[in-house]
């Protein structure tokens, strides 16, 4: 796709057939299809570019990031200790985090119920395109925050969770706890 702050991004192929997928899900609403694609696939850039931050911020170092169907790959280089490791793995989900905390006011100024994200509860809203547009880029970056969180090695939660475990039981067996957790 191009560079971002010295960062190649790369596409995979098959993220067309993501695209394809939510372009026939949403084919009442095309326009709205286009925006949550947009939301998907910008979110996880951000997400990674979130990772490729923390990196740097801890003295390692980030060249490139593939999109993909599971996501996005950001291939970081951060020292191999346990608190650069946390880090950098931290910055991809506060990334979503983020989103979502910029996101919500947004959508609540603009007209929107914030309890149109708590399930169960009657939070209707205006469906304009634009609140449909804020409510998805909310869902989208919910997801993947919880989901990367969770303490399942290779994810997001699975590493944070052996770089936590690394000073107390050493990279080999923390690594091990992890990946059988």
């Amino acid at each position: 796709i191009g560079r971002i702050s010295r960062i190649l991004v790369r596409l995979h192929w098959s993220m067309l057939l993501v695209a394809a997928y939510f372009l026939y899900t949403f084919s009442d609403n095309l326009k709205l299809g286009v925006l949550v694609i947009l939301a998907l696939f910008g979110s996880v850039l951000l997400h990674e570019l979130g990772h490729c931050w923390g990196a740097r911020r801890v003295g390692g170092d980030a060249r490139e990031i593939l999109l993909w169907p599971l996501g996005g790959l950001a291939m970081i280089h951060a020292p191999m200790r346990p608190w650069p490791q946390f880090f950098s793995t931290l910055t991809g989900p506060l990334t979503n985090v983020l989103i979502i905390a910029l996101t919500v006011p947004i959508f609540v100024l603009a007209g929107g119920d914030a309890w149109a994200f708590v399930p169960g509860v009657d939070g209707s809203f205006s469906p304009t395109l634009g609140l449909l547009f804020l409510y998805y880029l909310v869902q989208v970056n919910l997801v993947m925050a919880i989901f990367n969180i969770v303490p399942a090695f290779p994810l997001d939660g699975g590493r944070m969770l052996q770089a936590a475990l690394w000073p107390k039981f050493g990279f080999h067996k923390a690594t091990t706890v992890a990946v059988y957790l």
